[in-house]
Parts: C-alpha cells; structure tokens; sequence
C-alpha cells in the first residue's frame, strides 16, 4: 500500500554505505604501492622484523582499496599473527631491519 503524499514531509536520498575505516593513518594496499613501495612488519611476540616490497606482497597493487589493517599477516617463526605495521620507503626499510624504529605505525 502506498502512503498519502504528505507535503510537509522532506524527501532526502538514501544513506551511502561506506566500507567500515580503521584508526586514523590508516592506509591502503594502493597507498603503499604508489607511495612508499614497502610495508615493514614487526613481529609483536618475538620481535623479528620483515620488509616487504612489492614483489613479496601481491595485495599491494595499483587500484586495491583494502586497508592493510584488514589483511592478515602471519610471523614465520612464531606463527603470531598481530604484527606491528609500517610503511616505509627503500632507505628506511633498511634502517629498520637493521634495528632502528620507525615512526610512522600504521593504525592502532
């Protein structure tokens, strides 16, 4: 049944679903292929450091939208799978896996 037209009432368009967002800085798989080229990982229970780069992560391409915070990561010596993330360019990943921090943590 369709309601009587009722003048005073305010026609609005729809409500736009929007993918859920992360903490703030949080950023894409696209973000770190244009910008920075790789993503440092760093193991929360046993410290090992990894730096991926775009040839060792394939989510990381031109177009994807997906929040590196949604994707799953998995440490090859504990198996823990909550690693800290960074983005970071060639000359910093470097740095880091040599033991220096990074400042610039993606998200939480």
């Amino acid at each position: 049944m369709s309601e009587p037209d009722d003048p005073t009432r305010i026609v609005r368009r729809p409500i736009a679903w929007v993918l859920p967002a992360p903490a703030y800085g949080a950023v894409t798989f696209h973000e770190v292929w244009t910008n920075s080229g790789v993503l440092c990982l760093e193991c929360r229970q046993c410290a090992k450091r990894t730096a991926l780069t775009k040839a060792d992560l394939p989510q990381s391409r031109l177009g994807n939208v997906r929040y590196v915070l949604h994707a799953s990561f998995k440490c090859s010596a504990c198996g823990a799978d909550k690693p800290r993330l960074y983005e970071a360019t060639m000359d910093e990943a470097k740095m880091f896996l040599a033991g220096d921090p990074l400042r610039r943590q993606i998200g939480r």
